[in-house]
This record gives structure tokens, C-alpha cells and sequence, in this order.
């Protein structure tokens, strides 16, 4: 997890190290944290414990980045994801449309242009906001994948510098370490005469 912070840290330098322009300074997409279930027949499911802690890392990570503006789509899971960086910064959470992510960018691009935006969402629709956004590679994001971070820098005329890192721990990592613990360590042979 230590490598993965790191690397959130050199994101965030490279954003200050970027010339600013007439759009967003940057805006920081994620995805929802863990949920408690995959359906729970249509109603709008919370996050696990496993997901509040992360949505606690996640607000830790942003604390200092500088952003001013927080969205979420309206799913009780994308805004307690949001909650603790909205706590933490003082600021409010706006609803983000999740269905139209062409407009949903435009307004954003519109309403605040001079801020750095976090945008809480879905594994199905943060590629679509990073194309509106004007990046165009293809993204795909794993169901059990949580890991997600995005920084995207606005730059006039040209497409947007992207970054994408991890945070925190995924499932299957977790899970590796479950099957395959580490092994105890072996003592040292005493030499003879030692105390």
C-alpha cells in the first residue's frame, strides 16, 4: 500500500507542477468503495466496512490536493465513498448525472472552471466521463477492482494528461496474502556457548 501512496503523491506533484489553463486545474475521479453486495434486487446498496475504511484512506489522500469541488452520482454507495473527503475539506457533496456523462462533464466544465473537481462514480461509468473528458483510450475496470484513481489535467487545445494510480489494497491482493501467508520466520541457530 506504501508503493501505491506513493505513487497518488507523485500524481498530485505533477499536477502542481503543471501549467494551469482556462478549464479545471484537474479533476480527480474514483470509483465507489467496496459494497456489501453485488444486488440486493434493486436496492441501492451501502458500502461494506471494508469500504468505509477505504473511503476514510481516500479522504486522508486528498486532504491536501487541493480540491474544491466534490460530485457523486446519487447511489447511497458513490456518496458515502465521498463523505469523509466532503467532511474533512468542509465541503458539500452536488449530485452528478450518471446517465449522460457528455453533459454531466459539460456542466462541470461550465459550473467550475477554475476548480479541482472530485467526481465519485461506477466502474461502468467513469470510462465514459474520461472520454468526455476527451481521453479516448479504452478503460476497463473490474467488478472486484476499487483500486481506481484517475487524475486528468486539462490542457488547452490538446487532449488532457491522465494519470491513473491505485490506492489502498484490492481484493485479489488481500486474497493472495490469505492463501499464501507469509512464512514464520526460522530462528537463527544459537552458537554454541552463546548466552
Amino acid at each position: 500500500m506504501r508503493a501505491r501512496k506513493y505513487s497518488f503523491c507523485l500524481a498530485l506533484f505533477a499536477l502542481a507542477i503543471l501549467p494551469t489553463c482556462a478549464a479545471q486545474r484537474a479533476i480527480i475521479l474514483v470509483r465507489h468503495a467496496e459494497k456489501i453486495a453485488d444486488d440486493l434486487n434493486g436496492i441501492d446498496v451501502p458500502l461494506s466496512k471494508a469500504g468505509q475504511e477505504r473511503a476514510r484512506l481516500l479522504a486522508e489522500m486528498l486532504k491536501d490536493s487541493g480540491i474544491t469541488v466534490i460530485y457523486a452520482t446519487d447511489t447511497v454507495r458513490t456518496r458515502d465513498t465521498a463523505l469523509p473527503t466532503a467532511r474533512k475539506l468542509g465541503l458539500k457533496i452536488r449530485n452528478l448525472e450518471q446517465h449522460d456523462p457528455e453533459r454531466a462533464i459539460s456542466r462541470i466544465q461550465h459550473d467550475n472552471a477554475n476548480d479541482v473537481v472530485l467526481i465519485v462514480g461506477h466502474a461502468d461509468t467513469l470510462p465514459g466521463l474520461l472520454e468526455a473528458l476527451g481521453y479516448h483510450r479504452e478503460i476497463r475496470i473490474p467488478s472486484n477492482d476499487y483500486t481506481n484513481l484517475f487524475v486528468v489535467i486539462p490542457r488547452f487545445g490538446k487532449a488532457p494528461s491522465v494519470i491513473r494510480v491505485g490506492y489502498g489494497e484490492d481484493e485479489d491482493e488481500h486474497d493472495a496474502r490469505r492463501k499464501n501467508p507469509p512464512s514464520p520466520r526460522r530462528k537463527s541457530p544459537t552458537p554454541p556457548g552463546a548466552p
